[in-house]
């Protein structure tokens, strides 16, 4: 879906619409993480720098999608079966202001579970390997937690075990793992 629209029209302008949006994806696609386990970092801190708004593009739900299209009017793309919300042309998330040097989210309240929950990836299989290091428990239930040491916010506090809890709650949440 693009501006709730279908990408794969047959009419010109279409395809030099999918093609921007391809250039833009492609831009800023894959710029890559480094997952490490929550035990390798002393704790999580956002600096509000607005890195994580500028680098990756927002993956969201179906019902992300439409509710950030019908009262936003945000630009949503479905590729391979999958939504995104469309970044700006220099690859910043459309609700990314700053204030100063302070990054902001237009729309924090309603932000997309993907911005809630970075830097942080939580699952219930060892995803990124290090098991034991990454193995958190909650609620008598195991969780491998991970965190994105790119982030400019690691290790700026001495926090970890909390922060890994707080997150873990939330993607459970989220996942409605319970």
């Amino acid at each position: 879906m693009y501006l709730r629209g279908d990408l794969h029209h047959s009419n010109r302008d279409s395809c030099k619409t999918y093609k921007s949006v391809l250039n833009i994806f492609h831009a800023v696609e894959h710029k890559g993480h480094n997952y490490v386990p929550w035990r390798k970092v002393t704790g999580w801190k956002c600096i509000r720098c607005g890195r994580c708004c500028r680098e990756y593009i927002v993956s969201v739900s179906y019902s992300e999608a439409l509710m950030l299209s019908l009262k936003y009017n945000a630009p949503i793309v479905k590729m391979s079966n999958k939504y995104y919300l469309m970044p700006r042309v220099d690859g910043r998330c459309p609700f990314l202001t700053y204030i100063g040097p302070i990054a902001y989210c237009k729309i924090y309240y309603e932000r997309p579970t993907v911005c809630r929950l970075y830097p942080f990836y939580v699952s219930k299989k060892p995803t990124y390997g290090r098991a034991n290091e990454a193995e958190f428990e909650y609620h008598n239930e195991t969780f491998y937690v991970y965190i994105d040491s790119l982030c400019l916010g690691v290790n700026k506090a001495k926090n970890i075990k909390d922060v890994a809890e707080f997150y873990v709650y939330l993607w459970s949440r989220y996942t409605k793992v319970s």
